[in-house]
């Protein structure tokens, strides 16, 4: 199985990578091969809401945005299985996963039985880590994701998210073996 994995943290050494490492390491274990994506190295403007990329019935990512956006969903496109990792800023996505997360629009043309979903059938999963707590922080995550799924017809292959994180080095051995489980988790589904 082919897994684009793309990190959304500024600090590219920082927990959501060490628990995203964790869970590519158990991948390529188990003979996946994984793409690896880091936002704060590509340039990934916000959706600018011109509505071009729904003019075309396109069967690869048409934004007309000039940046990296279509290259990233072009990966997720030929690949199996996608997992996007962000930490928890302010309850949600960080700002550079937010504005990736919005360009997908361009990959879903239509509405209902007309709509054609370039990620269709992709498992899709979820990766995220919080300074702060489960409850009513790092859970409003999930909502969405499960709704982005089912928005681009892809199999909600599920999330992990790991809270009262601090530093990489404090993430403890039971943590890399829940990023393990999880990456199985992601191959079986």
């Amino acid at each position: 199985m082919r897994v684009v994995t793309i990190l959304g943290s500024p600090r590219k050494q920082g927990n959501t990578n060490q628990v995203l490492v964790w869970v590519e390491q158990a991948l390529v274990e188990a003979g996946h091969v994984i793409v690896r994506f880091d936002l704060a190295d590509y340039v990934v403007h916000g959706c600018s809401g011109c509505g071009h990329c729904q003019l075309t019935k396109a069967h690869m990512p048409s934004c007309a945005q000039d940046d990296d956006a279509n290259l990233l969903l072009g990966a997720i496109q030929h690949s199996d299985a996608f997992i996007l990792a962000s930490p928890v800023y302010c309850w949600g996505l960080s700002s550079q996963m937010k504005a990736f997360v919005d360009r997908t629009y361009c990959v879903t043309h239509g509405a209902g039985d007309e709509a054609v979903n370039l990620f269709s059938q992709r498992r899709g999963a979820l990766v995220v880590t919080a300074e702060g707590p489960l409850e009513h922080n790092a859970d409003l995550l999930i909502k969405p994701f499960e709704l982005l799924m089912r928005h681009h017809g892809c199999v909600d292959a599920g999330h992990m998210i790991i809270p009262h994180c601090t530093t990489p080095d404090a993430l403890n051995p039971a943590i890399m073996e829940r990023a393990a489980a999880f990456a199985h988790r992601l191959a079986r589904r």
